[in-house]
């Protein structure tokens, strides 16, 4: 988002199972921000992040929309679309075990923590640092 410059508009749809009772999701909500926060530092004027839309799009606006049907786990897909060009970063879970390998690390991360708040970005922090010989 940082590395674009201000003419691409950015639209992130995320897909989920028909049960799913939050739209957006919470997943799709930290995406935005984010992107939010990397494009107000770089171009040092406000965005809104939007879900529904009823006048034309605005150069300031991160979109997003929701589907909700089958058994889909999840699916983000976040699009930076220019003109006539379209960058997309899609991450799609195909069953739900594969959040099991994410908790396994996050409680690895805070087995020697003192008593605090830890948020996915201290977990992020973490694993984005280099170690000799990871657990997992």
């Amino acid at each position: 988002a940082a590395f674009l410059d201000d003419s691409f508009d950015v639209e992130i749809i995320e897909t989920h199972h028909r049960i799913k009772a939050d739209s957006p999701s919470g997943t799709a909500l930290s995406l935005a921000k984010a992107i939010q926060g990397a494009k107000e530092q770089v171009f040092g004027k406000e965005y809104n992040i939007v879900t529904q839309r009823s006048t034309p799009r605005e150069k300031s606006q991160i979109g997003i929309s929701c589907i909700r049907g089958g058994t889909v786990v999840g699916k983000h897909e976040i699009n930076f679309l220019g003109n006539d060009e379209r960058i997309t970063i899609i991450h799609e879970a195909e069953s739900k075990n594969v959040f099991v390998h994410g908790a396994l690390k996050a409680a690895d991360f805070l087995m020697d923590k003192p008593n605090g708040l830890y948020t996915m970005d201290n977990l992020v922090a973490h694993l984005s640092t280099p170690t000799p010989n990871p657990k997992l």
